[in-house]
């Protein structure tokens, strides 16, 4: 990956990238965009943010003399690509039926085609080392913005939400905020390596035997802002990474006495952090509204305000339509026309575009995860682990620019790993042959052996 950027523009490259990415995480995009404040769309400006980087890794190759391998990348990648390209390309085509919602000027038909071009994009941006090791700071920063605008929503009611005691933040939308912010921490945080791994794939540029005080800091701020939104799928969201951590940093990885120790203080303070601010955030979450979720939660109440029966009954009227067009669907977009959305994209995905498209749609979730656990990306694997369990509670993970770019990007980004040799590294063995050309076949035989395990040794070394 260290071949598609030159260290003297690593600086510039992380300035561009902190600018083209950190609005998109922190959805700060959709309210400036909803402010006017945008030259175009959101969508529209994130293909064009991507442009840059597709042009850098284009000129490398044209510079190197190496154009042919310019879509190496992208054909390692193909079997989720292929995938999600099938997922658009169904959508398309299903949007010739009679119930597909063409209406909000096509947007819920060509959703997929763009979810698909921002990530195919993103895989470019994976290959800018520079910008890929900087992602623990974009992650925090982006998390940071999030939780300001929600802070600011609680004091400020109704600035971002339609719904008075209920803070969403820049999205608009509580869970769709919560559900990001997962999306975004999974990435800063170091989930470590398996132990005698000669991967040297790892997000954030740490020493994993001792250095867990960032990834608890990530980790208490995205609870924070879970327990801001009050969103209960959020919370498994949550759930589910916060497990992963736990699970792959230290059962999984390379430990110590040391990290223990880490590990104990670490998590008796983040128990402390939790349990001293949520009396002080209900409190300020009170002032203006006391009848919320989390004050009844509190105060020992019912915590359910009658979405989940709502809910519910979006599930049954999903599986009705279902049975009514099992293979096929009802059309593109047909579920903006329901009473209740189904907050379930498996569902989602099978009343619109049939069976067809819930195929795709876990083919695309499994080929990636399957990647990624090949090639020890464990940032990748738990990023997809989140988006199948965040699916089961929310309809529009696939809407999500942050989660649609950090998939790409960390497709791009896990093809590094221990280089081959060049072909230079094989000039010292013809040296080696031809310097000792009068001796024996079988010493001359036994020098390259030697000669070849050292230069094979040297190259594995983990840089």
């Amino acid at each position: 990956m260290s071949e598609y950027f030159h260290a003297s523009s690593s600086s510039v490259w992380k300035l561009y990238g902190a600018v083209a990415l950190i609005p998109f995480f922190s959805v700060a995009d959709q309210a400036l965009g909803h402010l006017g404040l945008l030259p175009t769309s959101p969508t529209t400006l994130c293909i064009v943010m991507t442009m840059p980087f597709i042009a850098h890794v284009t000129a490398h190759h044209i510079k190197s003399r190496t154009l042919s391998l310019t879509l190496k990348p992208w054909r390692a990648n193909a079997l989720p690509l292929i995938a999600f390209l099938l997922l658009a390309t169904l959508s398309l085509l299903l949007s010739s039926q009679p119930g597909a919602y063409w209406d909000e000027r096509g947007k819920w038909i060509f959703l997929m085609s763009y979810g698909f071009i921002v990530t195919a994009l993103s895989v470019a941006i994976g290959l800018n080392q520079p910008v890929v090791t900087s992602l623990r700071f974009y992650s925090g920063t982006s998390l940071l913005l999030i939780g300001g605008s929600l802070w600011y929503d609680l004091l400020h009611p109704g600035t971002f939400s339609e719904i008075q005691n209920r803070a969403a933040g820049f999205s608009g939308n509580a869970n769709y905020t919560a559900l990001i912010s997962v999306f975004v921490c999974s990435v800063g945080i170091d989930f470590g390596k398996s132990p005698g791994s000669r991967r040297r794939f790892t997000l954030p540029p740490t020493n994993s035997s001792t250095s867990v005080w960032p990834d608890f800091i990530l980790l208490l701020l995205c609870f924070a802002i879970i327990a801001m939104t009050m969103s209960r799928s959020g919370l498994v969201a949550f759930s589910s990474l916060a497990v992963s951590f736990i699970v792959l940093r230290f059962f999984r990885s390379d430990g110590s006495n040391k990290m223990l120790l880490h590990l104990a203080l670490a998590g008796g303070m983040a128990a402390f952090a939790i349990i001293s601010t949520l009396p002080l955030l209900a409190r300020e979450i009170s002032a203006s509204d006391r009848n919320n979720r989390l004050s009844r939660y509190l105060h020992g109440q019912q915590i359910d305000d009658g979405s989940a029966g709502t809910r519910l009954a979006a599930v049954m009227d999903s599986v009705r339509l279902i049975e009514e067009a099992p293979l096929l669907g009802h059309g593109t977009g047909f579920s903006r026309t329901m009473l209740e959305l189904p907050h379930n994209l498996y569902l989602q995905q099978w009343v619109n575009n049939g069976v067809l498209g819930l195929i795709c749609y876990l083919t695309l979730l499994l080929s990636s995860f399957l990647i990624f656990l090949r090639r020890g990306c464990r940032n990748g694997q738990v990023l997809i682990l989140v988006a199948t369990v965040g699916s089961i509670f929310s309809h529009n993970v696939l809407d999500q620019r942050p989660f649609l770019i950090l998939l790409g990007i960390l497709l791009g980004a896990s093809l590094a790993g221990p280089r081959r040799p060049s072909k230079p590294m094989s000039r010292p063995l013809r040296r080696i042959v031809s310097r000792h050309s009068s001796a024996p076949l079988s010493a001359l035989v036994d020098r390259a052996i030697h000669a070849s395990q050292s230069l094979n040794s040297h190259a594995n070394q983990p840089e």
